[in-house]
């Protein structure tokens, strides 16, 4: 008799009863089968992890440079990063909200809708804040101008189709003679910061106003007048 194996034993009668070749084969099937077993346990491994998106925000002299990777696809990959509190967090994921209703109405809707007024930013009926156009929401859905929103980050030009450079960055200046006008007229109590934004498509900026209620400590977005307005087209 003759060892061959230490995990199965195949014993050969020397006498020719089992020869070589029947051993070899029946090593070759036990290990087609131990192969199929183990893929058969494939489905109690670890399920691969989603990328969440990640969020980092940086200020000097009052412009605020923020990053976001990758660009949120509903608002389940950022809940964990908004920051009501925090104004600029308003804007960034307010605008990121704009990029994803260019690609999705619903998803991007959710996005902004966390961060406005208690109403939608396209309600006609926004209590607190200046009224959006309702055309704005048909614009974001046609092809001639759901480029805009993308053309407010670095790297967008016409030329490459308004495509920013990765990460997605966003620069946001706090206009501070327009945040001292509002404040000086506002009633209420109410609080308003105003920050700059400019597109790569169009030479003056636009901006964002944003209020706090009085006792809260949470910004809400009032207004984005002119951000989806006409700009130079892609090429």
């Amino acid at each position: 008799m003759e060892y061959i194996s230490s995990d199965t034993y195949v014993w050969i009668n020397i006498e020719g009863r089992i020869g070589m070749k029947k051993a070899i084969s029946l090593l070759v099937m036990l290990v087609m089968i131990l192969t199929f077993a183990g893929c058969g346990e494939s489905g109690n491994e670890d399920p691969i992890e989603v990328q969440k998106t990640e969020y980092q925000a940086m200020e000097v002299d009052g412009v605020n440079e923020v990053y976001i990777d990758p660009m949120p696809k509903s608002l389940s990959d950022i809940v964990d990063h908004i920051d009501t509190d925090d104004p600029v967090n308003v804007c960034a994921f307010f605008m990121a909200g704009l990029v994803r209703a260019s690609e999705s109405w619903e998803d991007g809707l959710e996005i902004m809708d966390e961060v406005c007024a208690s109403k939608s930013p396209f309600e006609d009926n926004i209590t607190e804040g200046m009224p959006e156009k309702d055309t704005h929401k048909q614009w974001l859905k046609e092809a001639e101008r759901n480029y805009i929103p993308r053309s407010y980050y670095k790297g967008s030009t016409p030329e490459n189709g308004y495509t920013p450079d990765s990460p997605w960055t966003l620069v946001l200046t706090k206009n501070e003679a327009q945040t001292t006008d509002y404040n000086t007229t506002a009633a209420n109590g109410y609080k308003y910061v105003v920050y700059d934004i400019q597109s790569s498509g169009r030479d003056t900026s636009r901006q964002l106003v944003l209020f706090q209620r009085p006792g809260e400590t949470r910004w809400y977005m009032n207004s984005f007048s002119g951000i989806l307005t006409t700009i130079q087209p892609p090429k």
